[in-house]
């Protein structure tokens, strides 16, 4: 399945952003976003899910856990080439 995970960093240094899923419903839902160093966890509380990973040192990719219900698989979102 893809994901198409969107972050931005707003003025006062916190982080929102959205989640889709363009070969499923295509309906993009909120997030929460919080960052420590490279760390970054994202909830999903819409869909009972969370992500927890680590950016790379180029900041292209960004791998951890989806975790959804009793379910923890692993998931790599990598930035798009612009």
């Amino acid at each position: 399945m893809k994901l198409i995970l969107t972050v931005a960093t707003q003025a006062d240094g916190t982080a929102t952003g959205t989640i889709v899923s363009p070969t499923g419903s295509g309906v993009e839902i909120a997030i929460g976003v919080t960052q420590a160093a490279s760390a970054i966890t994202v909830d999903v509380p819409s869909v009972g899910a969370s992500f927890a990973g680590v950016v790379n040192a180029a900041r292209t990719e960004l791998a951890g856990s989806w975790t959804q219900g009793p379910s923890s698989l692993p998931l790599t979102f990598r930035r798009e080439s612009r």
